[in-house]
């Protein structure tokens, strides 16, 4: 009987609690951080993130983000494509027996893509390279070197 009467009283404190909870969990997604920037990551005009600490002119954005846009769309297209491939794959490997020669063939398939998708990706890198002054260029490769050298560095500490 006492833990019936100690449940029955727990149930009006956990109703006033869950309102409280969701609004702290709102206030949350509104600041900068996690939740916030997931909720930015498919913008058309997002920067790749080698551009975050170069100062960039308002012609510079804009052309850098006509290129992103471009690209997304390109690529939003290619994954539309892919779904149905994507969906035989998955069909293949978990039938109940294994079709090497249809494997063998979606994975060259695989292979094609991802070939393209990683030329579409360094197109793109070169022209946003193409759209900075030799002064931002030095300074992003000057970047990549330094990220370069502390990442070897962990892998001196890894292995």
């Amino acid at each position: 009987m006492k833990k019936f009467a100690l449940m029955l009283s727990l149930i009006p404190a956990l109703s006033l609690a869950a309102p409280v909870m969701s609004e702290d969990h709102g206030a949350h997604k509104e600041r900068e951080g996690k939740c916030a920037g997931k909720a930015r990551h498919h913008r058309a005009d997002m920067m790749p993130r080698y551009l975050k600490s170069v100062d960039l002119t308002q012609e510079q954005n804009e052309q850098i983000s006509h290129l992103m846009q471009q690209h997304r769309e390109q690529t939003r297209e290619q994954m539309r494509s892919k779904r149905g491939e994507w969906q035989a794959f998955r069909q293949l490997s978990f039938a109940d027996t294994l079709d090497q020669a249809r494997l063998d063939e979606m994975l060259e398939n695989s292979a094609a893509s991802f070939k393209a998708h990683a030329r579409q990706r360094a197109e793109l890198n070169h022209a946003i390279f193409q759209v900075l002054t030799a002064e931002q260029q030095a300074e992003i490769m000057q970047k990549m070197a330094e990220y370069r050298d502390r990442a070897g560095q962990r892998k001196k500490y890894i292995n």
